[in-house]
């Protein structure tokens, strides 16, 4: 698990066991980015949200694949980011769950500052720069 910014976490897959140790870390929110069923071993999003609720955690599934831009699932996580909630954000490998962060923050932040933060993140987007620029100019 990764801090990206603030109260916003991101992570590889996680599993119905570690909602307990979530739960004790004081976090407040799942947010699952990853489809069912991406590889046969995964566990499905309803056994992480059962979990999550049982725990008292919030959870949302906003699955998307690798290299989507779906401009419905970023105004979701804004949303989320929006209720100031500690979140942990998974997909496979962080990377998505990352780069929804990434295009939801460009509301709040420039985007060369969300460059930065993600790069000390370890996510390297400097690819995505152009398109975080579109995006912010045109959501403002």
């Amino acid at each position: 698990m990764k801090r990206i910014y603030k109260n916003f976490y991101a992570a590889h897959q996680i599993q119905a066991k570690d909602i307990a140790q979530l739960k004790q870390e004081k976090f407040e929110y799942v947010l699952c980015n990853r489809p069912d069923n991406e590889v046969q071993d995964q566990p499905s999003a309803e056994v992480i949200k059962s979990e999550c609720l049982a725990n008292g955690i919030e959870f949302l599934h906003l699955p998307i694949s690798p290299g989507d831009f779906n401009l419905e699932v970023i105004m979701e996580t804004e949303k989320v980011l929006k209720t100031a909630k500690k979140t942990l954000a998974y997909c496979r490998t962080g990377t998505r769950s990352t780069m929804l962060w990434a295009f939801a923050k460009t509301k709040d932040l420039e985007v060369d500052e969300v460059l930065k933060i993600t790069d000390h993140s370890g996510y390297n987007f400097q690819h995505l720069k152009e398109l975080l620029e579109t995006y912010k100019s045109t959501s403002s």
